[in-house]
């Protein structure tokens, strides 16, 4: 267990560090290099403890984060058969693959937010006439990683990629991860492509998909995409293709609120570690570049979803049901209370599609509202109150659809590290 050395009379204690629990006398042998303050991982040995690994003082930000991965029982090291399977599959890099687009001549992008340690989708905006044609590639990731061998069972144990501030416990090792499917700029790198025609009415008409290999031109934060919405000029070339984007995600956002998406404006801090402190904690809130990446992502889930349906394929979809009546009237009352301006709500009770209705329209109402207020904490506890009147969502072989986005059917296709 993860534990903090605390003081005991004139030896020394291992107290549980992110529960509740009593301190155990450490052993004598096992306080050697530790101190009071210290976080480490202990094992129990009868009545007592003996401490296996030294995090750090618990003042410093690293040694917490150290010490939220040993509980959580993560793994930063990969076993050697998955490290030598991934210098295998380096290796084997260089030969072709037949039935590959290949598309390094396309302008592509990659838009992630600051410190990002991976790269896994890129996109690309065309004028079609009155469309706009959208390419959403996604790193191959069954390019480098053989079914069945190391490097799949590692990451079927570990499930996912787990992000910490200033780190990140990857799911498949360094090389892949951080490298061979990470779509670095001037880099060429294998993906998986959905190719959607959106119509001025933001309409998706022609969908393909394939295999491909790329070439990103540059990797751009969420600031600098925004800078560039607003008019800052970078090149030619980055500042057209954003734009275009910019354009395209607004039309996919219009018709996903035509038919009843609930927009919630939500945030997510930051914190900026320097010098063995936390420097400052930054909201990181919603903006047009956060829109433009989602939206182009969420009609490539969308479009794989159907594809996968018309065919009758298995899949394993995101599934959220409509909100059920109650959580969004009482929901409402609390908002009224918090005079945040609301239509009436129908008379009787919700049935979930008026509930969806309901809970899209305070969505939107808390949205106009936030806009007034100078307390950034305050709008994002009004929508936390409209998030939680909602159900959660989840994963289903067998339940199609995603109230939240308005979607008939709905993939985590754009998630492969």
């Amino acid at each position: 267990m993860v534990a903090e050395v605390v003081g005991a009379g004139r030896g020394a204690a291992a107290r549980t560090a992110f529960e509740a629990g009593r301190p155990i006398p450490l052993r004598r042998g096992g306080r050697t290099s530790v101190a009071v303050g210290d976080l480490v991982t202990v094992a129990l040995r009868g009545r007592s403890a003996e401490v296996l690994e030294r995090h750090g003082d618990a003042s410093d930000p690293e040694a917490v984060i150290g010490a939220v991965v040993a509980d959580a029982g993560l793994d930063r090291d990969f076993p050697r058969g998955v490290d030598e399977e991934a210098s295998e599959v380096s290796g084997r890099m260089g030969v072709g693959d037949p039935g590959r687009t290949d598309l390094t001549r396309q302008p592509v992008l990659t838009i992630d937010p600051q410190g990002a340690k991976d790269h896994d989708d890129a996109i690309h905006v065309e004028r079609e006439g009155e469309a706009l044609r959208l390419w959403v590639h996604i790193a191959d990731v069954s390019r480098y990683v053989p079914e069945g061998g190391a490097i799949d069972r590692e990451a079927a144990r570990r499930g996912n990629s787990v992000y910490l501030p200033g780190t990140v416990v990857p799911m498949l090792p360094h090389r892949l991860s951080s490298d061979l499917c990470s779509l670095l700029p001037g880099e060429e790198r294998d993906a998986v492509t959905a190719e959607l025609l959106v119509g001025a009415d933001g309409e998706v008409s022609e969908r393909r998909f394939g295999r491909s290999t790329i070439l990103s031109r540059r990797r751009l934060t969420y600031p600098e995409v925004d800078a560039i919405l607003d008019g800052v000029s970078t090149t030619p070339e980055i500042d057209a293709s954003v734009r275009l984007a910019g354009e395209l995600a607004e039309r996919l956002r219009a018709r996903r609120e035509r038919q009843g998406a609930l927009v919630v404006s939500t945030g997510e801090p930051r914190f900026v570690l320097r010098d063995g402190g936390v420097e400052r904690v930054e909201l990181e809130t919603q903006t047009p570049s956060h829109s433009l990446v989602e939206q182009c992502m969420v009609a490539a889930n969308e479009a794989v979803a159907e594809y996968l349906l018309a065919r009758d394929r298995p899949t394993v979809f995101r599934y959220h049901e409509d909100p059920a009546g109650p959580p969004v009237e009482r929901m409402y009352e609390q908002l009224e209370e918090l005079a945040v301006p609301l239509a009436a709500l129908p008379e009787g009770p919700l049935g979930p599609r008026a509930a969806r209705e309901a809970a899209a329209a305070a969505a939107e109402a808390v949205t106009s509202h936030a806009a007034t207020l100078d307390d950034p904490a305050a709008a994002q506890a009004l929508s936390g109150l409209v998030l939680r009147s909602l159900r959660q969502a989840y994963y289903a072989f067998d339940k199609v659809g995603h109230s939240g986005l308005a979607s008939a059917a709905y993939v985590h296709f754009t998630s492969p590290i």
